[in-house]
């Protein structure tokens, strides 16, 4: 018996988008007061004194007879001993025999000992300390600080989501979407801290009409393009799992959001000075309003991620002849719109621009009831 595992596989990838990385305590980055050399110096030296954590990589580490030489023997070992014990002695007269007698005290003088050692910074070249790579100066700055501390992650089979989030969405800016074709606007997951198997969503997304094309080759007429929405249904808005349509839980029937818009429409003019030649490029993109989308209604297991796609509807008027100066001219909307895109024009004027005011996208949920 075979099973189909397709559509879960899918599922899984869209969940991806979703995910959010564990949240890291780590030190504000200390690149403002040390410089990358000071602080990955820091870092080799606080590397090599660990030992390894396997048998093999123990080979070439002394041993206890050969550190303890090492102590007593050293190149920076100050004196084999600490200092001397010395006898003093001193005359003293005793007033009442008038005689001389000896005092004797014990004084420790301290050899040759250097107190500014233990502050002092050995440099080591790496030639001296099996290190492979162009020899350099290894040393131990412990002024140096050492922050991005790695963090332990349990490698568990099952761990405790400590998520709160009942949904998420993804989205990106300034999807282009071509006349009477489907394009992908945003994707909604639900995640592990949804309440209700019923949910109920809307949003708003500001939107643009596009043109473009490329010049056939040198134009010597000016050409006026008038652009606007279909009359009838230029956003058909639908909802899919895994490709296939949505059910609505209070109709039973294949989900239909509800659209509402603001409309739009605009001239756009072709100066016979800017094509000159051949392939020159013309776009126009300009800023049409608000889409608003209500009544999503779907099933809100944990894991179901949904795709809303829309499918815009354009219509275009050009004059006689234009058809034969402009080559793979597109036109359509531009879904998520950007605040820097409002107005674009590439070897092209607009005007007549119906003037609407910037709304960014916004997704609300809520239980349906």
């Amino acid at each position: 018996m075979s099973v189909d595992i397709s559509g879960t596989c899918l599922q899984r990838r869209k969940q991806m988008l979703f995910t959010m990385p564990p949240i890291r305590l780590e030190k504000v980055s200390p690149y403002d007061t040390y410089t990358k050399h000071q602080l990955d110096m820091r870092r080799k030296a606080e590397i090599l004194q660990y030992k390894g954590n396997t048998q093999a990589s123990k080979g070439n580490n002394l041993t206890k007879k050969q550190r303890m030489a090492q102590i007593l023997s050293g190149k920076y070992q100050n004196s084999n001993y600490p200092g001397k014990i010395v006898q003093k002695v001193t005359a003293v007269h005793n007033e009442i025999f008038d005689i001389s007698e000896n005092a004797y005290s014990f004084e420790t003088i301290t050899s040759n000992v250097d107190t500014t050692c233990n502050n002092e910074i050995i440099y080591t070249p790496t030639s001296s300390s099996g290190v492979p790579g162009p020899s350099m100066l290894l040393y131990n700055d412990e002024t140096i600080p050492l922050y991005n501390y790695k963090k332990n992650v349990e490698a568990l089979a099952i761990v405790n989501d400590d998520d709160k989030d009942e949904w998420r969405y993804n989205i990106s800016e300034n999807t282009f979407v071509l006349h009477n074709e489907s394009g992908e606007i945003l994707s909604l997951g639900i995640q592990y801290g949804i309440k209700n198997s019923q949910n109920t969503y809307d949003f708003q997304i500001p939107y643009a009409i596009f043109v473009r094309g490329f010049s056939t080759g040198a134009i010597n007429t000016t050409y006026d393009l008038s652009l606007n929405l279909s009359t009838t249904n230029p956003f058909d808005i639908s909802v899919l799992y895994n490709g296939g349509n949505v059910i609505d839980p209070n109709t039973s029937t294949t989900l239909v959001p509800s659209v509402s818009y603001t409309d739009s429409s605009f001239n756009v003019q072709l100066l016979d000075t800017s094509f000159n030649e051949a392939n020159v490029a013309f776009q126009a993109v300009v800023h049409g309003g608000t889409i608003q989308v209500s009544n999503i209604n779907v099933f809100t297991e944990r894991g179901f991620v949904y795709d809303i796609f829309g499918l815009p509807k354009i219509s275009i008027e050009t004059p006689f002849g234009y058809s034969d100066d402009f080559t793979n001219v597109e036109y359509g909307v531009v879904f998520n719109l950007s605040s820097n895109n409002l107005l674009v024009e590439t070897n092209c004027s607009v005007y007549n621009q119906v003037d609407v005011s910037y709304n960014l996208f916004s997704l609300n949920g809520g239980y349906l009831s």
